[in-house]
């Protein structure tokens, strides 16, 4: 098989000039029954699986208005790349569409969440987040805070939104001497505080 490394650093397959996720020199991958049809590509010309039937694959449940920002958002991103994801990494594209379209429609969820709901890898999404980075730039601005996810944790927690505003405030206080932890562990941290602290004032 005749491969070559382009000026990204990126490894192509010269006979279909297509990327490779990893280079694979056994048989299974290249040359089995020497048919090339078999060579380790990456893209298509043409989607296999619409972003649509992905998510309801995956049984996600989102609004249809954060759907078609995903389907524009991936034909986008396809269109920069020049063809269309393979196998996991059409499902890790998706995945992080919505992980960015979450934050346009002030929805913050964290990417565990998303990679558990379509099951893919922290590899996966990592090297779809390139992707994406690349087709929008801007998202490289977008960073998950603690308090950003204190609505969807209260949730979680079964804490009131009433009681946002001074978890809110607690969380602003705590979050600037702790910025080395993570969001979701902090917004919880604070979250637990709270209640403590109610539960303690309401006995004194």
């Amino acid at each position: 098989m005749n491969t070559y490394i382009d000026e990204t650093g990126l490894r192509v397959c010269s006979d279909r000039d297509l990327l490779f996720e990893t280079i694979d020199f056994t048989n299974e991958c290249n040359w089995y029954n020497r048919d090339r049809s078999r060579c380790s590509r990456r893209w298509y010309p043409k989607p296999k699986v619409s972003a649509q039937k992905v998510i309801e694959a995956h049984h996600v449940e989102i609004s249809r208005a954060i759907r078609d920002v995903i389907d524009d958002k991936y034909r986008h991103i396809c269109k920069v790349e020049g063809g269309f994801a393979k196998g996991k990494y059409h499902v890790g594209i998706i995945a992080v569409c919505l992980f960015y379209t979450y934050h346009e429609f002030w929805v913050h969820r964290t990417s565990a969440y998303i990679r558990k709901k379509f099951n893919i890898t922290k590899h996966v999404f990592s090297c779809s987040i390139m992707r994406y980075m690349n087709a929008f730039p801007e998202a490289h601005s977008y960073i998950i805070t603690a308090e950003k996810l204190l609505p969807w944790m209260m949730k979680l927690a079964g804490v009131d939104q009433s009681h946002w505003e001074p978890i809110t405030k607690l969380c602003r206080l705590l979050e600037n001497s702790s910025k080395r932890a993570h969001p979701q562990a902090v917004a919880g941290a604070v979250i637990y505080l709270y209640l403590c602290l109610s539960i303690w004032s309401s006995l004194v």
